[in-house]
Order: structure tokens, then sequence, then C-alpha cells
């Protein structure tokens, strides 16, 4: 069974905006009683929808929560903010456990903000229970959140909302990983771009070193790189590529080479360009230039793309490789290495981790 204890935003009251079709219900703790509206899922999921702007009030006080100073004290509105999830779960009999999400709606367009505030939030949760282990994390329908925080919260918004189940699992998905730092997602992302092309790094290494003191074992070594290669073999790894940076397969290097991804296949199911996109404008306008200076060293541009008479010298160059494994009579030592791929592959690396250092 999985749960989402979802607030309306905080700032407003807009709680009897949201499925009047279903039955109200309430938790009285102390002096304040807090509304909600049970929502099922199919017959397993549940969303508990929470009135926000109770929240924002004495005992829980969620505003004085958004900013962390280890020398404050705050158990009180703590402890209440336990109870009421620990109230809920026996009322409504769903366990307190990874698989129960209370997502916070701030009130903000500003998503960075919205990840401070709930970063902050858990670190005040976290001083005074250091055991609890369902996951706190945050929704907005501000444009640059990606889907499906838009398609929820209008379905929220009917009589009686009627969500299924793949929309439900697409959504506690994004919620529980929307907990994870954006330097993590993209050091993941960063792992698959630099394993992605990490054969071709060695075999162009290990070629050189051969080729260096023995050119009859090194034309044997380099039949036994190409050898049981699938065709478009290397130009696939620069189509991948651009994925891992955009998010599109409209890299147009040949009618037969496509990319070997989808959503579903990038860490979190989000591209460098995603990443990038829901961060503060000033923020990432300062990326987006980075990322155009990785994009210049791969010759590749996100408007421009190939437009140019001049064929990259990358993909001249994996085009190459590429000959040489569907005809072994164009396989040749010089064509393998005349394009020094090592220092290309070392300064992709050193460029993901400027992109990342912008995120710390």
């Amino acid at each position: 069974m999985k749960t989402v204890i979802l607030t309306t935003r905080i700032t407003e009251n807009e709680f009897n905006n949201y499925a009047k079709g279903i039955v109200q219900e309430n938790i009285t703790i102390g002096q304040c009683t807090y509304y909600y509206r049970k929502i099922n899922i199919g017959t397993e999921n549940i969303i508990i929808l929470l009135d926000g702007l109770r929240l924002g009030t004495s005992p829980i006080s969620i505003g004085n929560l958004i900013q962390f100073d280890a020398q404050q004290v705050h158990p009180q509105e703590i402890s209440t903010f336990l109870q009421l999830i620990n109230e809920l779960a026996n009322k409504e009999n769903f366990y307190v456990d990874e698989n129960l999400i209370f997502a916070i709606h701030w009130g903000r367009r500003d998503i960075s903000k919205s990840r401070e505030y709930t970063e902050n939030f858990k670190k005040w949760v976290k001083k005074y229970d250091e055991k609890v282990n369902f996951i706190i994390t945050f929704w907005t329908t501000a444009a640059a959140t990606p889907e499906p925080d838009s398609e929820i919260d209008k379905k929220l918004r009917e009589a009686k909302p009627n969500i299924s189940d793949e929309t439900f699992e697409l959504w506690f998905d994004t919620l529980k990983t929307r907990d994870i730092p954006l330097t993590t997602k993209f050091s993941n992302i960063k792992h698959h771009i630099m394993t992605s092309f990490l054969d071709l790094d060695i075999d162009w290494q290990g070629l050189k070193e051969i080729n260096e003191k023995d050119k009859e074992n090194a034309k044997k070594y380099l039949n036994v790189i190409l050898e049981k290669k699938s065709e478009n073999y290397y130009c696939q790894k620069l189509v991948n590529l651009w994925f891992y940076l955009t998010g599109k397969n409209d890299l147009n290097i040949d009618n037969n080479v496509t990319t070997s991804l989808s959503k579903k296949d990038l860490p979190y199911e989000k591209s460098i360009l995603d990443l990038i996109n829901e961060l503060t404008n000033e923020i990432k306008e300062n990326l987006e230039k980075k990322l155009q200076t990785l994009l210049k060293h791969v010759e590749l541009e996100i408007e421009n793309k190939n437009k140019s008479e001049k064929v990259p010298y990358i993909i001249d160059y994996l085009k190459n490789l590429d000959k040489m494994i569907k005809d072994e009579k164009e396989r040749d030592i010089n064509k393998f290495l005349n394009f020094n791929f090592h220092e290309w592959y070392l300064k992709l690396g050193d460029l993901l981790e400027e992109l990342k250092s912008f995120l710390e």
C-alpha cells in the first residue's frame, strides 16, 4: 500500500477548491482541527488531501521551519506534526514507513526555494526524531515543474477525482525521487555518460600503446576490438549522449541511427537539460552557458544541430569506426588513432564536473 499526504498551498485558503464531492474529515490536536479528504486510488493506494493553511498556524506553524538554525528549538511544532501523521495513519489504516510520502505545497513558483524549504523542514524533523523513515518532499504547479504535478492538480480539483493507478504510480515515483538532491541526480547521469564511452576510451588507449610497440599485433588487436560489434555501434553512442544531455531523439547523424534509450533509461527519468530547467533563472542561465561550452566540445548545438555544411569531426570519426565494423577492408589503425579520443573523453568528464559544481 502506498500513501501520499498532500497539502494544499500553506499560504492560501483553497482546501475547499479540491475534491468537493468527497466527504471532509478532521482530526483535532489540542485546540486545532486539521481538515482532510481521503481519495482512494484503485483498491490499495490513497491520497490524503490536507488543508495546508492549517499547517501554518499554531501549534505546527510550518512557516517558522523553512530556515534551519541548530541553536533554535521547535520541539512542539515537530511533535505536533508527527502526531498528526500518526493519527491520520491510525484513522485511515496506512503505515508510516517508506511507502508514505508527505508532500508540501509551499505556495511558491520558485522551485529552488520549495526545495530549500523542504530540506530545512526535514532537518527540523530529524533533529527531534532520527527514526522518521517516511518521505518528506514538495509538490508545486509552477510551470517548470515536470509532469505529472499539474495533471494531478487538475484531477484533484474535480468534485470526485478519478486518478488511475498508472498515473498515481508515476507521480509517487516522481515525488520520491524529487527528494534526492540535484547533485546526486546529476552525478548519476554523468556516470551513465562516461560509462557509455568507456570501452572506446580503453580500446583507443590500448591500441595506441600496442601500435607503438608492435604494429602487427596492433592489427590483430584492432580486429578483436571491432569483431561482434553491432552496426552503427559507435555513432549510437553519440546519439545516446545527445539524449542524456537534452532528452531529445532528434540528432540526425544518419537515418539508420536512433537512440537506444527512452526516458525510463535516464536516471530519475531526467536529462541534464531537464535538471537545468528546474532551477531558478540566474542559476539556470549560468548552467546553460556551461552546457553550451560542453556542446561545443562535442560539436553539437541545441538549436543548430548539423545544419552547417561541415560535418562535426567527432561524427566523422565515429562514422569511420562504424565503417570498420561493417567492412574489414576499411580497417585502418591510423584512422582509429588519428583523433585523440582519450583527450576528448577526459575533457567531456571535466566539463560535466564543471556543470555539477554549479549545483553544489
